[in-house]
């Protein structure tokens, strides 16, 4: 019997890495929490906040019905990429943010317990990463949403080829928690984006194997540690 595709066998392991089994999994269900989620109400703004700078951003909005997942898909066909000094003001189209203009510095691919300026996260993408946010005010204040996410990280992509040079680094995902999210959770790639109003890990791994390493630069180097957002 020939091989299921790459990217259908690295998601069917992670899947029966996390326990869920075939015949049960609905792709568009809320996974369990460890503590509660941020409850505040949304504000009047839709999860990508287009906004009035959005330009050509594409925004598709699926309603997951009863027990579902609403989520929106974000796409920018065309960002800007201009490098600015760090500490610059930067407003994005989108939230998540899925490019434009960013500091000339990246943000090293790891595990943030603090907020960080997308400045630093914007260039990361330009460089083939994917970024998954959760609508915390920092890790402490949701240690067990972090933990599915970081080990979501660490099982759809186990090891970045492209990686190897780098010990500390062994793949192009950075997890950060984001108190002006208006989704439970998004995930952000260069030009896509996905917000959603509930943790569905099927979601965030398939957007993963979608959209990691294709963005217009392909660079595993370490970046820095930016420090928390002021």
């Amino acid at each position: 019997m020939p091989q299921a595709p790459f990217a259908i066998r690295v998601l069917r392991g992670f899947l029966l890495g996390i326990g869920i089994a075939a015949g049960t999994l609905t792709v568009a269900g809320c996974a369990p929490h460890h503590e509660p989620l941020d409850t505040r109400p949304e504000a009047p703004r839709r999860p990508y906040d287009a906004g009035p700078d959005a330009g050509g951003i594409v925004v598709s909005e699926v309603d997951g019905g009863a027990g579902g997942c609403n989520q929106a898909t974000i796409y920018d066909p065309n960002p800007s990429a201009n490098h600015v000094a760090p500490g610059t003001p930067l407003v994005y189209a989108s939230m998540p943010p899925v490019g434009g203009d960013h500091y000339g510095l990246w943000a090293d691919y790891q595990n943030y317990t603090y907020p960080i300026d997308h400045g630093y996260l914007v260039h990361s993408l330009e460089h083939g990463a994917v970024i998954f946010f959760y609508r915390c005010a920092a890790r402490e204040a949701c240690p067990g949403l972090a933990n599915d996410l970081e080990t979501l990280a660490e099982t759809v992509i186990p090891q970045d080829p492209l990686c190897a040079p780098y010990p500390h680094v062994r793949r192009r995902i950075i997890v950060v928690p984001e108190p002006n999210l208006t989704s439970v959770v998004a995930a952000s790639a260069w030009r896509h984006g996905l917000a959603l109003h509930c943790v569905d890990l099927a979601a965030l791994a398939a957007f993963t194997l979608a959209h990691y390493d294709r963005a217009t630069e392909s660079l595993c180097a370490p970046g820095i540690a930016p420090p928390p957002r002021q």
